[in-house]
């Protein structure tokens, strides 16, 4: 019954241009968007730092000659334009360009801000890097705790306890150390038998929005464990 985590946000970890719609909405509503959005990620998955992606949409031709660059706790990483295609926003076509990094550290609780700059503008977005999660289980129960805080965070249990599945939710803001209490896991009276699988999602989002404008910038962390 196992089964990969589900995702918060569409694009956590790669962004990649095609027929799709932004999870953002700008701070108007009604009509078609008209304008720009940058969505930019960083983030590590089963203790793998993904690359840094950023997505540069646009109603014009696509920007594959921004310069992007990843501020780091231990400098600058480049972000370099790889592919272009199309993005469907607020019911406007917008021509959109990938951009990713080669290696970085990640670090958990330390600032990262993505830079991208173009056509005389410079756009800058801070997040915190979460992650470094652990999980410590029991006789007790389980305890999952993680750096960096998160705006939205979920953990969940899925698994079985005779011919009843079990499949439980906590979150979507949820703080470290999260304790998941044993009872929480029917059946499992002595702790750690494997019955279930536990899946932890951290995400720390920088979200600025107007009606011509979308940025965001995403940190993110997934975990799975057994218990």
């Amino acid at each position: 019954m196992k089964r990969l985590v589900p995702l918060l946000l569409v694009y956590l970890f790669i962004v990649s241009c095609g027929s799709k719609s932004s999870p953002s909405s700008p701070g108007s509503g009604g009509g078609s968007f008209n304008g720009m959005v940058i969505q930019s990620t960083i983030g590590e998955g089963l203790g793998t730092v993904s690359p840094a992606s950023v997505q540069i949409s646009y109603t014009s031709s696509p920007v594959t000659n921004a310069a992007v660059t990843l501020g780091t706790p231990s400098g600058s990483v480049p972000v370099t334009y790889f592919e272009s295609a199309t993005l469907v926003y607020q019911g406007q076509t917008l021509n959109c360009a990938d951009y990713y990094s080669g290696a970085y550290t990640y670090t958990p609780g330390s600032a990262y801000t993505m830079n991208v700059s173009f056509g005389g503008n410079n756009y800058s977005m801070p997040v915190t890097a979460i992650g470094g999660t652990t999980e410590t289980s029991g006789s007790s129960g389980v305890t999952i705790s993680w750096t960096g805080g998160g705006s939205e965070n979920i953990a969940i249990v899925e698994g079985t306890n005779g011919s009843t599945v079990v499949d439980q939710t906590y979150g979507p803001s949820i703080s470290s150390p999260y304790i998941m209490p044993l009872s929480d896991f029917p059946g499992d009276t002595s702790g750690g038998k494997g019955n279930y699988y536990i899946f932890f999602t951290g995400i720390n989002l920088y979200d600025s929005a107007t009606s011509f404008l979308v940025l965001e910038f995403t940190a993110t962390d997934q975990e799975e464990w057994t218990y």
